[in-house]
């Protein structure tokens, strides 16, 4: 039986104690089948814990009496035909059993290129910059509980000219057939799901994504899930006024701004603030997506009737 560690413990202990990252990767790398490939994958770990500067292979195997570590290492990531998945499923399972997480954070991550090589390589334009940037552009999940928060799966997105060019020099498997920014949030979190950690809402910042694959996404799998969206977007709302009953279209704007009499306060924890706690106005209204299958309320209006006519369970968030 592969033993639970607390991860945060043996992070925190890994440079005053080497046994601490021994234990730790022993029990995250024991779906390895070779003995080799365990000894490179801590060694691989023990790099990122203690190199000094950028963690390139040369730098990471430093801390190793061999010569050839580097090149070794750089075959154990790049070349090797470890199951890399079920590393990662085996890290989700430790944080989600130590984090006790409230929610899955997708954010976007880009990384700005100079070259043109890298995979998934190309210039987009990024509306938070205003500009567009030579990069790559990726999404990430992280467990977060109130106090805590940790990566654990990560998703590139690779488009269609890029793989056309480069689809051979990089190795890139048969099946992959482009993802879009949207698309990779999306197998983020459902490759997640399926690995059996146990679910919780999906909270990302969707300003600047197409909506409706989302929204489909998460409620075929089941996920309830928070998106803070623009606040043009126009959304149905049941109740939003003092007609209860009727069933309205309107910017999500203006739909927030006939809730202000129902706003509560809702006090949480700021985490760029360790320990400080801050208090929003919050009001609930049920939304629907117009146009998606199974969103829209059915029929004429509903007396006295709260519940939602789609399937799953989400909520926006207008900023």
């Amino acid at each position: 039986m592969v033993p639970t560690l607390d991860v945060r413990e043996e992070v925190t202990a890994a440079r005053s104690d080497p046994d601490a990252v021994s234990r730790f990767c022993a029990a995250l790398l024991a779906s390895l089948p070779r003995a080799d490939q365990r000894r490179k994958g801590e060694l691989y770990v023990r790099g990122l814990l203690t190199a000094s500067g950028r963690k390139t292979m040369r730098n990471l195997a430093a801390i190793a009496d061999d010569p050839a570590a580097a090149q070794s290492m750089h075959h154990f990531i790049s070349c090797s035909t470890w199951e890399w998945e079920t590393v990662r499923a085996a890290l989700a399972g430790h944080l989600d059993r130590t984090l006790s997480p409230r929610a899955w954070v997708v954010r976007s991550m880009l990384v700005p290129k100079t070259g043109r090589h890298s995979v998934g390589v190309e210039r987009r334009y990024v509306p938070a910059l205003g500009e567009t940037v030579n990069s790559q552009q990726s999404y990430g999940l992280w467990l977060a509980s109130e106090t805590v928060a940790a990566p654990i799966n990560w998703q590139l997105s690779i488009g269609k000219g890029w793989l056309q060019d480069h689809r051979a020099r990089a190795s890139v498997p048969a099946d992959e057939d482009g993802t879009t920014s949207d698309g990779a949030a999306v197998q983020a979190v459902l490759k997640a799901a399926a690995w059996g950690i146990g679910p919780r809402p999906v909270v990302m910042d969707a300003r600047h994504s197409a909506l409706p694959p989302l929204i489909e996404a998460f409620t075929t799998a089941g996920l309830p899930f928070l998106l803070r969206i623009s606040s043009g977007c126009t959304l149905l709302a049941t109740g939003p006024g003092p007609r209860e009953n009727r069933v309205a279209a309107a910017s999500a704007e203006h739909l927030l701004s006939l809730t202000r009499a129902q706003r509560r306060p809702v006090e949480w924890i700021d985490p760029a603030s360790p320990g400080a706690r801050r208090t929003s106005l919050v009001a609930p209204l049920q939304v629907y997506w117009p146009g998606l299958s199974g969103a829209r309320p059915p029929g004429p209006p509903w007396p006295g009737r709260r519940r939602s006519a789609r399937r799953g369970s989400g909520a926006a968030r207008c900023g």
